[in-house]
């Protein structure tokens, strides 16, 4: 990230988010074709210019219980116990572990994308031992247009509550910082505890398909109806 600097504005700005935001110190964000405009004619309206972004949420995330944070390149081996349970893969793959490979692949693709984006399917720590369990945040699936919420959890962490934590502040970040307008999430109809975790952070079935011949159900939300209700489960 590149520090900003834009005359008498300098102290209200901290930096530059892959040349498409800026972010400024009182939790105002400002796209870079509106500062074009502003630059252009004078002084335009602060209203026209600023979009309102509050609270702030930095990196890493975190909850009472977890951290979210980036990943590095060599944090593919705390992933390979996760990614090589076959119970933890039983809706994801039928159960068949990932290779090395695949899991270096994701990690790098998380990576890159938090380094272009600024989002991930973040890496999941538990506290105080940073212990990592898995994972949780926003990336995209297949050719979807809309980007997806997921999450997979260690097979000692299920059923205490830390994905449907982990998710709640992960979509948090999604519509107030990533900027997205509509989030979906993606699942097998069997997948009852996933789907039960997009329940409780307030998405609603959309449809059900299928891809590579495998049933699927889509759960989505989007920012307006997430800020009314503040991620609750609908009715």
């Amino acid at each position: 990230m590149r520090a900003a600097v834009f005359g008498r504005d300098a102290n209200r700005f901290e930096r530059v988010l892959h040349g498409a935001q800026i972010r400024a110190s009182d939790g105002y964000v400002i796209d870079m074709k509106f500062f074009s405009y502003h630059r252009k004619n004078g002084e335009q309206s602060r209203e026209n210019v600023f979009r309102h972004v509050d609270p702030i949420l930095t990196i890493p995330l975190e909850t009472e219980r977890l951290i979210l944070d980036r990943w590095q390149g060599p944090d593919w081996t705390e992933l390979r116990p996760i990614a090589t349970d076959v119970k933890v893969m039983r809706y994801i793959t039928g159960g068949v572990p990932w290779t090395d490979e695949q899991i270096q692949a994701f990690v790098n693709r998380q990576v890159k994308l938090y380094s272009e984006r600024n989002f991930c399917r973040w890496k999941l720590l538990r506290k105080p031992e940073r212990e990592t369990i898995g994972f949780c945040g926003v990336g995209f699936w297949r050719d979807a247009p809309d980007p997806e919420i997921g999450w997979w959890i260690a097979r000692n962490s299920w059923g205490q509550g830390l994905a449907t934590e982990a998710a709640r502040i992960a979509l948090q970040h999604a519509f107030e910082h990533a900027g997205f307008d509509r989030v979906i999430s993606v699942a097998q109809p069997p997948n009852t505890a996933s789907i039960r975790i997009m329940e409780k952070i307030g998405l609603t079935r959309d449809c059900e398909f299928e891809n590579e011949g495998v049933r699927l159900v889509r759960y989505v939300t989007d920012r307006v109806t997430w800020r009314a209700t503040n991620g609750s489960p609908q009715p």
